[in-house]
This record gives C-alpha cells, structure tokens and sequence, in this order.
C-alpha cells in the first residue's frame, strides 16, 4: 500500500532502477563513475582477469568485459538528459539516434549475478568435452582450444595446437570462456 492505495504488481517499485548502456569517452571509464556517482547514478562495469604478455614476463590485470561502455542505472524520478554531460561519458546508446535504448534487467541481474567484487566469472556449468574455449589467463592466455575431459569441478583439460600438434593441457575453468 502508497499513500492509500494498493500497488499493482505492474506498478513499478520506487526502488527499481532502469538499465541504459553508456558509450564512455577513450580513457573516460574512471571519471565517469565519479561523476555519476556524484550525481546519485548507479555504475556498473564487471570486469574480468586477464593475462597479458610484456615482453619476457606474464601480468594478470582487471579488464572490462564491456570495453568501452558501461551500464548506468537509473532510478523513476531521475533524468536522463545529465548522463549525455558527464564527464567520461559520449553518449547513451541509441537505435534511432534519439531515445537510449533500455538494457532488459534479466541481462543485468544475470551479469550481477555472475560478479563478485566487480570480477566476472563465468558460470561453470557451461562447458561441454569437444567445445571450443578461448583461454583468457594464464601462460596460454589468447589461445584457443578444445575441450578434451572435465575431470575436476574446478579444472578442464583443454587440446591446444601447438606447432601443428595438439597438445594436452590442465587449465582452471576460470581461466576459460566458450567461443
């Protein structure tokens, strides 16, 4: 019940929040989630660990699973005109160059779902043996391969051409997405 009247259940709740997708500016990832912050915007970005190589040695570093964009979330009562003028961010994605294109909240939650600490990972339950994987982290990291045998919960075996010649290597199954 609000203010003496009973909420029907296609009445949307004060507490949620619309999704739109926000194109960011090079470099603008940062400044654009202080500055929606500022103006009482919800920011999400999930990232992911990724292995990269400089020169002779491996890095593990936080990457955006979205680069370039981030989803913004809006509360009813917000507008959206601000989001076009914040720092960091180009623009709210369009189709018809004029209304921003709402993110469906069942993507959103699945996304959120899948995060913790701001880190994506991957459900586990989605690979399969003879699937196609690219690995993301680790010393093969780039890599594509095939998915050999799933003998642990928390590992693959994967087959790797490596010069011509498939090669039969453990990898974790965080350290993998299907392709």
């Amino acid at each position: 019940m609000k203010d003496g009247r009973v909420m029907s259940v296609t009445e949307p709740r004060e507490t949620d929040v619309t999704w739109f997708l926000a194109q960011l500016k090079p470099g603008g990832l940062n400044k654009a989630r202080e500055h929606l912050a500022r103006q009482s915007f919800e920011a999400f970005m999930p990232s992911h660990n990724a292995t990269i190589r400089t020169r002779s040695t491996l890095q593990t570093v936080q990457k955006p699973l979205f680069p370039g964009y981030l989803f913004v979330g809006v509360t009813p009562g917000q507008v959206l005109r601000p989001i076009n003028a914040t720092r960091g961010v180009s623009k709210l994605v369009s189709m018809d160059g004029k209304n921003p294109v709402r993110v469906p909240q069942t993507l959103i939650a699945d996304l959120q779902a899948q995060t913790k600490d701001g880190n994506w990972t991957p459900e586990l339950e989605r690979f399969e043996i003879g699937q196609g994987v690219e690995i993301i982290s680790g010393p093969f990291a780039g890599f594509r391969a095939r998915i050999s045998s799933i003998p642990e919960a928390d590992r693959i075996y994967v087959l790797l051409d490596m010069i011509g010649r498939l090669t039969k290597i453990s990898v974790p199954r965080h350290a993998c997405v299907p392709v």
